[in-house]
C-alpha cells in the first residue's frame, strides 16, 4: 500500500466511522474513540521508507533506530 492510498483509507475510515478493528493497541489511532483504524499501517510504511533512505545514504545506525523504535 503506498502512502497516498494508506492516508486515503484513514480519511475515509475517520469520516465514515464504523470502519474500525477494535481497540487500538499501538497508540497511533486517529479515531476519536481510540479504535483501531489502520493508522499503524501508515506509520509502518513511512518508517520503512525513512529507514531505507537513511541506510542508502550511509546512516545504518539511524536506520536501525527507526526500524526498532
Amino acid at each position: 500500500m503506498d502512502h497516498f492510498s494508506a492516508l486515503n483509507y484513514l480519511v475515509i475510515a475517520a469520516t465514515e466511522g464504523g470502519n474500525t478493528m477494535g481497540s487500538c493497541q499501538c497508540g497511533f489511532s486517529t479515531d476519536p474513540e481510540k479504535n483501531c483504524n489502520g493508522t499503524h499501517n501508515v506509520v509502518k510504511a513511512v518508517k520503512a521508507d525513512i529507514a531505507q533512505k537513511l541506510e542508502a545514504n550511509g546512516f545504518g545506525e539511524a536506520a536501525e533506530f527507526i526500524k526498532t523504535n
